[in-house]
This record gives structure tokens, sequence and C-alpha cells, in this order.
């Protein structure tokens, strides 16, 4: 196994153990969540490129060929004293997309590829959301649905008399969105009713408004120009919990993902957030040209500004350091709430 995947592998196979990590196979605007949800079991099977998770309310499937390799990334988060991460797990365009995608529903037959044997004869059929790289579906054995995807076959489910989506959401079959790296299915009922929120654990999004954009991947996802990203890892904020409110620091949440920016994140990330935080224990005063004019580097600079902030918050330069990086009410085009 060569050096490079046999890291990749060791990186999801940490995860996959991790029940408090999340992850994601979709593009931006049709995607699949899988996530645990408290203490509910889930089955855990390890291959030797990738595994299986499966829980009552839904499950993954990933296999890490050769070619892949692992993004690291940081971004920063709407409360100004916290910050996102995540893992892409990417591609090469022509592998990670070897077809022209499906822009109309199409039945693909029994999901003989299930990761539960119980649902390998209820019938796929691919909604045709056109992404390149991954594919986003429903599965079911119920008739009534079957005959409304067989009768609207061929066009899209977005048109206009909502025929389609509207027999979706009455029978809430399961989703599959399954990419070349893996798949997520969705056992839960899609949420309904006004303002439903999505619950807790596995669950989809599917937005026409963001699909209409045509981005394989959200706007500060630094996925490399001829990649493609087919699955994202999601390890647990140290400051954040699963529903986004604020927690005491986990230091070793903290020096875990740090290991991992380190070796698969982007070098000049990095170094940036690292000149930030030698500066800022060797108490030297606000430097404009530490973050070299890139919005990569602000973008670092912020982050390492939001942790030394939980870390280090005596730190005596620091609230200078703060007000001329990362002030309150700074107006902010880099912060993507969501994945």
């Amino acid at each position: 196994m060569p050096g490079e995947q046999e890291a990749v592998v060791r990186l999801v196979h940490e995860h996959l153990r991790d029940q408090e990590t999340g992850f994601a196979v979709g593009c931006y605007g049709a995607v699949a969540e899988f996530a645990h949800v408290g203490d509910e079991a889930a089955d855990v099977a390890i291959t030797s490129c990738g595994g299986e998770v499966v829980s009552a309310r839904g499950a993954l499937r990933c296999a890490i060929p050769t070619e892949a390799r692992a993004i690291a990334y940081q971004s920063l988060s709407p409360d100004p004293a916290a910050w996102r991460h995540g893992i892409a797990i990417c591609l090469p365009a022509a592998t990670a997309a070897p077809a022209a995608p499906r822009e109309v529903i199409t039945e693909i037959g029994p999901d003989t590829d299930a990761i539960r044997e119980r649902d390998r004869e209820a019938i796929l059929f691919d909604l045709g959301v056109g992404a390149a790289h991954i594919e986003f579906c429903v599965r079911t054995t119920d008739r009534g649905l079957i005959e409304v995807l067989r009768a609207t076959a061929g066009s899209s489910v977005f048109a206009p008399d909502a025929r389609a989506m509207h027999a979706i959401l009455l029978a809430s079959p399961h989703r599959v969105c399954r990419s070349a790296l893996g798949r997520i299915e969705v056992y839960v009922p899609i949420p309904s009713g006004p303002g439903a929120a999505s619950p807790s654990g596995p669950h989809t999004h599917l937005l026409p408004k963001l699909l209409a954009l045509g981005r394989s991947h959200a706007p500060l996802a630094p996925i490399p120009a001829g990649w493609l990203a087919g699955l994202d890892i999601y390890p647990p904020s140290p400051v954040l919990d699963s529903d986004g409110q604020r927690r005491a620091l986990d230091v070793a949440r903290l020096r875990s993902f740090a290991e991992i920016l380190a070796r698969f994140g982007q070098p000049a990330f990095v170094a940036a957030k690292s000149r930030l935080q030698e500066a800022v224990l060797a108490g030297r005063p606000p430097a404009p040209e530490i973050a070299d004019g890139s919005p990569l580097a602000r973008r670092a600079l912020r982050v390492a500004l939001r942790e030394l902030r939980h870390t280090h918050a005596t730190a005596a330069v620091l609230p200078a350091w703060v007000a001329a990086f990362d002030p309150a009410g700074l107006e902010d085009r880099e912060i993507v709430d969501g994945h």
C-alpha cells in the first residue's frame, strides 16, 4: 500500500472508530450526513482500505483507493470564539467523475450495494441533481412512490408541478448519496412541516438554490483544481458541542486536529498560523505585514487568534492582535455557515 494511501486510510480508520466524528458525501446543495446520536449503538467494521458504520438511523461505507488524498482545513465560525474544521478525502476528477452527471430522475434498479442486506431488493432512483461526482438517490419498496418515480423518470425532480418531490416527501424513503469513495444511507424520515429542522444524526439536505450555483463543494473548502471531494470528515470541535453550543476547551481534540492539519493541511495556512502564534507568545505587537495580503493568510490568522483566546487568554498582547485582525463586528465574507 503506497505511503500516501496508507496515511489516508489510517486517518479514515481513526475517525470511523470515533463516535463523535461526523461524515458527509455530497456536493454544494445536495448532501447526506452521517453522525451518531448520543450513546446510540452502532456496528463498526474496519476493512483494509476503509470500513462501515451502521446505526438504526443510517449507515456509512467508504473505501479509499491508491490515488486518494486528504486535505485538512479550518474555517471561521459565526461564533467569534470558535472555528470550524474538516477533512476532505479527494480523488482526481477523472476518477471521481467517470461518467456524465444525470440531471433527471433515473431508475437504477435494486440497490444490490446497499449496506444492510435487508435493503438490497429495494429500488434505487437517482434524483438527477447534476453533480459530476455524486449521486443523490432515494431507495424504496413503496409501490406508490415507485409508480410516481417511474412515471416522472426523465424529468427534473425540481419540475414546476413538484409531483415527484411531493411523493418523496410524503413517502419519506431512504436517501442514499454515493460517490467513488463510498456512500451514506439515511433511514430516518424527512422532516416535514413549517420550519422543520434537520434531526440530530444522519440526515440529508437538498437545496435547489445552492445546486443551481454548480459548485462541487463549499466555497471555502480548499479543494485543488482537478480534484473532487468524495468523502468529508468532520472531527469533533474542541470548543463546540454537536449542537454548535460552546463547551469547555478539549485540549486533546485541539492537539489531535493540529497534528492532522500539520500533515494534511495547506502549507501556507499552517505557516501563517505558526507565525502568528509565535509572535503573540513572544509578546510582539501586531504587525500588518504578517497577513501577507492573502485571504488564506488572513483566515489562518483569525483561526489562530481564536485558538489562542482559549489556550493563552492571558497573553498580554493578545487583545491588540484580536483588535487588529479579528475584531468584533468585522464584516465577514469568509464565514460559510454549514458544510
